[in-house]
């Protein structure tokens, strides 16, 4: 958790929500030590802003908190065709990134079934973020320079 926040600050997110799922492992965050990492690593990017962070989130109060947003969640549930579940960059226009935008990636045993059902029937659009089975951190990353990739291009 420590070297992910580390980094979403590197790339520049406003906000990181760690969340607590059906098969989350963790069940405490040591907030005060994850902030003194994102203030190095502002510093260290020299970014000019230092992201929210929040405690540990039940999905389904991160789900009502970011109702206002474009949502995304990376689910690797083989049962979902593939159909409906395009690569993410595929999914960015130059207007929605001009919005608030939320992306929900599963704890190590991935969302249950239950969980990314309402996270869908809430209008969170299910993305892929490649054919390989990432550990949630790597998954993070992975979006969120999928995110910032894409953006530089829409922007440029």
């Amino acid at each position: 958790m420590e070297w992910l926040v580390e980094k979403a600050v590197e790339i520049g997110v406003d906000r990181i929500i760690p969340l607590r799922c059906h098969n989350s492992e963790r069940t405490v965050l040591k907030t005060a030590r994850l902030r003194a990492i994102m203030v190095s690593a502002m510093k260290q990017s020299l970014k000019a802003t230092l992201p929210q962070l929040d405690e540990l989130t039940p999905f389904d109060k991160a789900l009502a908190t970011t109702a206002s947003a474009t949502r995304y969640i990376a689910y690797c549930d083989p049962e979902l065709p593939r159909d409906r579940r395009q690569l993410l960059p595929q999914t960015l226009t130059t207007a929605n990134l001009r919005e608030e935008i939320a992306i929900f990636i599963g704890p190590e045993g991935d969302f249950s079934p239950e969980e990314a059902q309402t996270a869908m029937e809430q209008g969170c659009v299910p993305v892929s973020l490649g054919d390989s089975r990432l550990r949630t951190e790597t998954a993070a990353i992975v979006a969120l320079t999928m995110l910032h990739a894409q953006l530089l291009t829409l922007i440029s």
